[in-house]
């Protein structure tokens, strides 16, 4: 886990100055014992619910319960 603070525009998202906790993961594909391609996959989800733009998991998941 990176713990960034929101400071600068993202993608049309203006700054709020939070600490957001930014999940990734990289997986690497290595032949011959060098990285020939690699991923990096985003939490965008949970980034978007500590800016506020979505609503949280908890709330998606308490309405599709009642």
């Amino acid at each position: 886990d990176a713990l960034p603070i929101y400071m600068g525009e993202l993608m049309g998202i203006p700054a709020t100055g939070k600490q957001v906790r930014l999940r990734m993961m990289t997986i690497h594909r290595i032949v011959a014992g060098k990285i020939v391609e690699d991923w990096v996959l985003v939490d965008s989800l949970g980034l978007f619910e500590q800016l506020d733009l979505v609503p949280s998991r908890e709330e998606i998941f308490a309405k599709a319960v009642r």
